[in-house]
């Protein structure tokens, strides 16, 4: 079980910058709960104990969990075939551990705040990267989507070899919101592996998986939202980042976006993906950007050459103040 945390918890990295017209991995400022004005992020409350119920495969639904670090909670669950043999839970940090009696059953939880915009792809192959490179005969089959709490995630069956016994199991991630990587781990040690997962340990997983609820960041109140419609929608009023000196201006029109968030505090995705030229001489660069629960993206102008006080458009909010100022 040791060397499993050890494999999962060192997963912060720093990626490279990705090309031009892909949404930049820029720095995230994470909301500020020190700042006056602020609400800062989610605190959940104590947990809440339950009454034990069963689900549709036999699980025993025990009581809610709150990792407040790795701001997530899930429901924890007993198996049926062994309701004497509770598992064994260890919240430390950002990360839940839940192990069986005889540690042939490992599940790990894990959410950790990245110092750049991780793309989901990059949180599940930061996790199978370093596997590959600890874990005797790592296998990762080709990710598919699920649902992890409310969100989507991919998933990965895995195996391999671990402790010096066979295992089988899933590699779960998610993004759940723009800087937050969660990646979930669960898999069944011992000659039986492949039999214990299908029978244990993967209705367990899934029903975990299926009953986290990510704990989003508030909407920090420090910016200011535009009541006009127009803000950033139109190229007649666009929103002006601009800086005398031009070249740290691509810089502070990605600063900008990487602080505005959904009316719910869920993070946007940008792509930049051409400028065009006004006739008054304006050049503005446009964003196509996705919203969380939006079908279509939304497009945004922005202009590098002028500032102005900055808002956030209409429909949009901000997850802390906006970091750059008048030149």
């Amino acid at each position: 079980m040791t060397l499993l945390l050890m494999i999962i918890s060192g997963c912060s990295f720093t990626p490279t910058r990705y090309p031009d017209n892909q949404t930049p991995g820029e720095i995230y400022i994470p909301p500020s709960s020190t700042q006056p004005g602020t609400t800062g992020e989610t605190r959940p409350t104590s947990p809440t104990p339950i009454p034990a119920t069963q689900d549709d495969s036999g699980i025993k639904i025990g009581e809610v969990v709150d990792v407040i670090e790795g701001q997530y909670r899930f429901t924890m669950v007993n198996n049926s075939l062994k309701p004497k043999e509770k598992y064994e839970l260890e919240v430390k940090g950002n990360q839940a551990s839940i192990t069986s009696k005889d540690e042939s059953l490992l599940i790990s939880l894990i959410s950790e705040t990245q110092a750049y915009n991780v793309t989901m792809d990059e949180c599940i192959l930061l996790v199978v990267d370093r596997m590959s490179q600890d874990v005797e005969g790592f296998v990762a089959q080709d990710a598919d989507p699920v649902a992890v709490g409310t969100e989507t995630g991919f998933v990965s069956q895995i195996s391999g070899t671990l402790f010096g016994q066979p295992f089988v199991g899933s590699l779960v991630a998610a993004r759940p919101w723009q800087g937050r990587c969660f990646t979930a781990i669960g898999l069944t040690l011992g000659d039986d592996a492949a039999e214990r997962w299908q029978n244990e340990g993967k209705p367990v997983f899934e029903s975990i998986v299926s009953s986290l609820v990510f704990l989003y960041p508030v909407v920090s109140g420090q910016c200011e939202v535009s009541t006009d419609g127009a803000y950033g929608y139109s190229p007649d009023a666009p929103i002006r980042t601009g800086n005398s000196n031009l070249s740290d201006g691509l810089a502070r029109q990605e600063a900008y976006l990487n602080v505005l968030v959904s009316p719910d505090g869920k993070a946007i995705g940008y792509t930049r993906t051409n400028s065009i030229f006004m006739d008054n001489s304006d050049i503005l660069d446009v964003y196509q950007v996705t919203i969380p629960g939006q079908s279509s993206p939304i497009t945004l102008y922005l202009d590098m050459y002028r500032f102005e006080e900055l808002k956030a458009p209409m429909n949009l909010s901000c997850s802390a103040a906006f970091p750059i100022g008048a030149p």
